[in-house]
């Protein structure tokens, strides 16, 4: 066994056992698989070109840079895996675009490697998360139209309200306070509307207060909204 590959197999257990029972229920990786490291921490599918890997890197640090921006400081490195090809998806049982593991891993797929706006929104989850404790019920203290909200306008993501008087429609309307019931409305109404749904409400927050004093309010032990 590659000894670099057990270690991160050893990290992602204690990882695990350490973690809410909402995200060791997901089932945190033991790979990363077919990847090597390019940097601390960051892990890419072995075989992609150095241009692309380079391109990736640049991805990977100009969302820590927004993330500085909006936070005042990068709270959370958590450690990337990323793929380029489905193939690498289905040996390290990646789906969809992307998933966020609390503030310690962020996975990419094949479907978003190239889009430097999915490592935004991803890596703006980890900031919020690491303002959590590691304890059952933690992530009961903001919803997921919050969440997801945050992290689609911060990354200009699927869903991001471009015209902010397309906004003035979704005023009043159900909000999904749960991941569970954001993937419902996603599958009921599309994931696009859910998305802008969730940023408009988070834009109306924003109104009165800061991406800074959200974060701040959680890592104090508080509540959002």
């Amino acid at each position: 066994m590659n000894t670099h590959r057990f270690r991160s197999r050893i990290l992602a257990a204690v990882l695990v056992a350490s973690l809410p029972a909402s995200l060791a229920a997901q089932g945190l990786p033991l790979g990363p698989v077919g990847m090597s490291q390019e940097a601390r921490g960051i892990y890419i599918e072995a075989g992609v070109s150095a241009a692309n890997r380079k391109a990736i890197m640049g991805r990977i640090g100009t969302a820590q840079q927004e993330m500085r921006k909006q936070f005042g400081q990068l709270h959370a490195v958590p450690q990337w895996h990323i793929c380029a090809t489905k193939t690498c998806d289905s040996k390290n049982g990646m789906k969809g675009r992307a998933t966020t593991y609390g503030a310690f891993l962020i996975q990419i797929t094949s479907k978003a490697v190239g889009d430097g706006k999915t490592y935004t929104h991803e890596l703006v989850h980890a900031q919020m998360a690491s303002a959590l404790p590691l304890s059952l019920g933690a992530t009961k203290r903001y919803p997921a139209w919050f969440d997801e909200g945050l992290a689609t306008l911060i990354g200009r993501t699927n869903g991001y309200p471009a015209k902010p008087e397309s906004c003035k429609k979704e005023a009043g309307k159900r909000l999904p306070e749960t991941h569970a019931a954001f993937n419902k409305m996603s599958a009921d109404i599309g994931s696009g509307p859910t998305y802008h749904r969730a940023a408009c409400a988070v834009r109306g927050w924003l109104a009165k207060h800061s991406v800074k004093e959200a974060r701040a309010r959680l890592a104090k032990g508080g509540s959002l909204p």
